[in-house]
């Protein structure tokens, strides 16, 4: 296999914070690579710098000569009105035209259904170049052997295998680190107890010799030569044990596992209702001259958890913006629906977000009576903790991050209606999981598109709606 990118000492840090450093690899032809770790740790970085796109905060990277290096994106900007599915399929087209040697892909299966995934597998195990891809669909990560690279506590770790098997490794070590962990506290518990023990021990000898040198028991010279004597040894004991205390202690820092920080966000309804939110009879939904979807016959209550589901391009987003009220959308039919300030709504690509706004002004904009306190305390709860974080525009934000502070959006002001676009596209497994319990327990109406059959039985809907 021959080289084609070499990284030396490549280190990144992203709005003052360190994302990986002084990391180094050399990519080879036909490798499979996968890039995986928390939303916001740097994986879009690292494809944009592998492309040129962005340069590394620090160290160099080598390129064979001639090389073509093809790219999709994970958020994929355009102006018409195509759907994910169609986006990314155009862009990998044209990034497959260029007949690259290595191709970059940033979350490839996000907008695809279940036949189009398909395809995109059998399209990747015949790629004959070497593939580099950032993803958290396990099922596409499960498909082959990769040489992961874990965005991990500000560096990257290298496993190769099978996602599986690099899981069960990564549980494996995390107990052993947690054992010992757990055997050196009890080891430093002992060492402060015979410290303790010894101190009082000496203090007890002490005022024994003290009082037995005023009782004249010894000579006055034997006595305070002895207890001259028994005092370098208790102090020589005590230095030891405080010695033997300060090396577990030190131990304990050198293991250095990071605490995991998880979402802890909650999402409520304005008011808990049982009327009917949306009804739609005999809809129709059209662009201009288009019709999208016709024969629509809806009702949604405030018991409803309805998932709607179709092929890509089957009408399924043009049919929530309908929903919305969205004014480029012709409606034909009879149409009730809540007011669009009413609905909370999560779009595939974050439109709801002002690209040019911080992390703090989206809240603030929804909320301008909050305090400053009372907005560091409600981004805080969807991991926007640190001023850097909060600060950050929305340009900056990685998709899962976006995800997040849509949701925060949301929040803030709570809906009568949830509509949820793929919600779970960019989203990495710890949020994922924690939106699968919040939509679990949530106690309001909501409409979810998703091509995840997992995540649509593990949120109990109640309801499907099929176009």
């Amino acid at each position: 296999m021959s080289r084609l990118i070499q990284l030396i000492d490549v280190s990144l840090y992203f709005n003052e914070k360190l994302c990986f450093e002084e990391f180094n690899y050399q990519i080879h032809t036909g490798e499979r690579i996968a890039l995986i770790g928390d939303n916001g740790s740097g994986k879009s970085s690292m494809l944009k710098i592998i492309k040129k796109l962005a340069p590394p905060s620090d160290g160099l990277i080598h390129y064979a000569d001639d090389l073509t290096v093809g790219y999709v994106p994970q958020l994929i900007d355009r102006t018409d009105s195509s759907s994910g599915a169609e986006r990314f399929n155009q862009a990998l087209t044209q990034a497959l035209a260029q007949n690259p040697q290595v191709l970059l892909l940033d979350e490839p299966t996000n907008h695809l259904d279940q036949k189009n995934r398909r395809n995109l597998m059998r399209l990747l195990e015949q790629f004959c170049g070497t593939l580099i891809i950032a993803s958290h669909d396990v099922n596409l990560l499960r498909n082959n052997e990769f040489c992961f690279w874990n965005f991990n506590q500000q560096k990257i770790e290298l496993y190769q295998g099978y996602f599986d098997h690099y899981q069960q490794q990564m549980r494996l070590q995390r107990d052993a680190i947690e054992t010992r962990i757990e055997h050196l506290k009890q080891q430093k518990k002992q060492s402060h107890l015979s410290l303790m023990k010894e101190q009082q021990r000496a203090k007890n000898s002490r005022l024994k010799g003290e009082k037995s040198i005023k009782q004249a028991k010894w000579p006055t010279i034997v006595s305070k030569s002895k207890m001259l004597r028994s005092q370098e040894t208790e102090g020589k004991k005590k230095r030891k044990l405080a010695e033997d205390k300060e090396f577990l202690v030190h131990q304990l820092q050198e293991i250095n596992i990071v605490e995991e920080i998880t979402p802890q966000f909650e999402l409520s309804p304005s008011a808990k209702t049982t009327k009917a939110l949306v009804t739609i009879t005999e809809g129709v939904v059209s662009y201009e001259q288009q019709v999208i979807l016709k024969s629509i016959n809806l009702n949604i209550t405030g018991n409803s958890r309805l998932a709607i589901c179709g092929a890509n391009g089957s009408g399924k987003s043009t049919l929530l913006k309908a929903i919305m009220g969205d004014t480029s959308v012709k409606k034909e039919g009879l149409w009730i629906t809540p007011a669009p300030q009413d609905i909370g709504y999560l779009d595939q690509h974050y439109q709801l977000l002002t690209e040019t706004d911080s992390v703090l002004d989206t809240i603030e904009g929804c909320r301008p009576e909050w305090t400053h306190a009372e907005i560091r305390h409600h981004l805080n709860h969807f991991l926007f903790r640190k001023n850097e974080q909060v600060h950050t525009l929305i340009s900056q934000l990685s998709g899962g991050e976006k995800a997040r502070l849509t949701l925060a959006k949301i929040a803030a002001k709570p809906p009568k209606l949830l509509i949820l676009d793929e919600l779970t596209n960019n989203l990495d497994f710890k949020t994922r999981n924690h939106v699968i319990t919040l939509l679990k327990n949530y106690p309001g109406p909501f409409i979810v598109v998703s091509h995840d059959n997992d995540f649509l039985h593990l949120i109990d809907i109640n309801g499907t709606y099929l176009v």
